[in-house]
Formats: structure tokens, C-alpha cells, sequence
């Protein structure tokens, strides 16, 4: 059960980021109509979508437990990391939930890119208040994974910062330079 709990957590998580994937693809459909080529993105879209928490699963745990033997911290297994990453997940999954669902209960029309910019949700929520709410949802994940490795696994409160920020912190800069 210690780790069925987790795989479920992030295959539901999967799942919320395929259903988003699936209405970005209608709302896509509406604004630029039916096409071949746009029902290839489709499929290319929803196979990301569905992937993406799985791979950050992966970078999460896997640069966890490098940086952490890096530092000498080489008593914690990388199923125990596995395992509190996947708890941690439970946040962006309540995220993704809320802005899952209000992103299917919508009741309008988007006939250009200016409308989905400026597109307001249930309760009157525009996408970059979303956008902030899964941040927040991040970063009480992330919270929740140092918590765990500091104060249950009785690792030094510096080496975790530094095993989580470091790795993030590269993809960043990577990121920066391609652009």
C-alpha cells in the first residue's frame, strides 16, 4: 500500500493533464477549425500531456537522489524518494482538479486569441490566476518533499534545499540559454 498510493496519485495526475489536453484541443479546434494537421498535434499533444508528470516524477526523484549522494546522503533509497515525491504530488493534483474542472464546466465561446487570454472561469478566475493557484499547489509540493527528507528522514535542512533547487535551477539556465 506505502507505494500503490503514489502510483495512483501520479497516474491520476496523468489523466487530469490528458482531459486538459483534450479540451486545449477543442478550444484549438475552435479557433482554428477541423483539419488533418491539427488532428496530428492532437495526438502529439495528448501523448505529452499524459507524460509529462510521469517525466517530472523521474527528474524529481532521480535528481533527488543524485544530488543527495553527491552530498554524502547515500541511507535513503530512491524508492523512499520515489515514495514521498508521490505523496508530494497530491498537491498539484488538487490543483489540477480545481482548474480541470472549472476548465470543463465553461460556458463560452472563443472565437480568437484575445478571448482565451482574456477568458474568465468559474468564480471568476482568469488563467494566470490558475496559473498562480498551480504554483502555490508546487510549491506546497515541494514543501512537502523537503519536510519529509529533513524531518523524517533526519537529512541536514541545507543539503535537501540544495538537492532540490540545484537541478531546477540548471533546467532554468539551460532553458534561458536556448531561448
Amino acid at each position: 500500500m506505502k507505494k500503490i498510493l503514489p502510483t495512483l496519485i501520479i497516474f491520476t495526475l496523468c489523466l487530469q493533464y490528458l482531459l486538459l489536453s483534450i479540451n486545449a484541443n477543442e478550444l484549438a479546434r475552435e479557433l482554428v477549425g477541423n483539419n488533418n494537421i491539427l488532428k496530428l498535434f492532437e495526438l502529439s499533444n495528448n501523448l505529452t500531456f499524459f507524460l509529462f508528470p510521469i517525466i517530472i516524477l523521474f527528474f524529481i526523484v532521480g535528481s533527488t537522489k543524485y544530488m543527495l549522494e553527491i552530498f554524502d546522503e547515500e541511507r535513503i533509497s530512491i524508492s523512499e524518494i520515489y515514495t514521498i515525491v508521490g505523496y508530494a504530488l497530491i498537491f498539484p493534483l488538487i490543483g489540477m482538479f480545481f482548474y480541470t474542472t472549472c476548465f470543463f464546466l465553461r460556458n463560452y465561446q472563443v472565437s480568437s486569441i484575445e478571448d482565451l487570454k482574456n477568458l474568465h472561469f468559474l468564480f471568476g478566475l482568469t488563467t494566470n490566476d490558475f496559473n498562480f493557484i498551480n504554483r502555490l499547489f508546487w510549491l506546497l509540493a515541494y514543501f512537502f518533499i523537503f519536510y519529509n527528507l529533513c524531518f523524517n528522514k533526519n537529512i541536514v535542512w541545507w543539503k535537501v534545499v540544495l538537492s532540490l533547487m540545484i537541478p531546477i535551477l540548471i533546467v532554468l539556465v539551460v532553458g534561458f540559454i536556448i531561448k
